[in-house]
């Protein structure tokens, strides 16, 4: 890998690493140093499309959902979701670059389901971004989604099942509040962590997350 590789890879992985609060898993503790404020992170993450984390509010990560974890052949076949399950959702976020195009992209990002609206094939979700604030200016608080754009995260305590080496999920990136593609390189402690290998990182720079935000779904 030339140099000029070198450098943008890390620049990627030291964005993506930008951590502003204390994560959302139960594993790690809170920030070693205070970093911008939530607003200047949502911005960053817009922007520059890094994954700067956020404090869960109070009882969102109760670890309550009455959704287990999703297969994809679960989400093919309309998952039914409940009001307070905790997901992952994708949206549409609308992102400025430096030169002033405004290009449209999807993410994954965590989320909570707020309200069933519908029944049957017609039955849709209003899913609140719970790191929303008026200041973030990082889209709306709560969104319309499907089943199809959406991949229950698992319970707290739940028995799941180890992955292969090498299977593709979707997983939350250390410190964040988004979902990124990753590829399965190991388990640690009895299985309940897992490392990954996440899209665009160096290879060999791998990253430890809890089972439970490691989901069996390609993004």
């Amino acid at each position: 890998m030339s140099n000029e590789l070198e450098a943008a890879a890390e620049a990627t992985s030291t964005l993506r690493g930008n951590n502003t609060r204390a994560s959302f898993l139960e594993t790690d503790g809170p920030a070693d140093s205070p970093g911008p404020s939530q607003a200047e992170a949502r911005q960053i993450r817009k922007l520059a499309a890094s994954r700067t984390s956020s404090q869960p509010p109070k009882g969102f990560d109760d670890g309550k959902s009455a959704t287990p974890e999703s297969s994809e052949r679960a989400t093919r076949t309309k998952v039914v979701y409940a009001v307070g399950d905790k997901v992952a959702f994708r949206r549409k976020q609308q992102i400025k670059h430096p030169d002033g195009k405004v290009t449209e992209e999807l993410e994954w990002i965590q989320g909570k389901v707020n309200k069933v609206i519908g029944e049957g094939k017609s039955r849709r979700y209003e899913v609140k971004d719970p790191y929303y604030t008026p200041e973030s200016n990082d889209g709306p608080e709560f969104y319309k989604s499907s089943a199809s754009q959406m991949v229950p995260i698992p319970v707290e305590g739940s028995t799941l099942e180890d992955y292969e080496i090498g299977k593709r999920v979707l997983a939350l990136y250390p410190d964040t509040s988004q979902f990124y593609r990753a590829e399965v390189k190991g388990t640690l402690n009895g299985g309940t962590q897992v490392q990954l290998l996440f899209e665009d990182e160096l290879e060999g720079v791998l990253k430890t997350v809890s089972r439970r935000f490691t989901l069996d779904h390609k993004g």
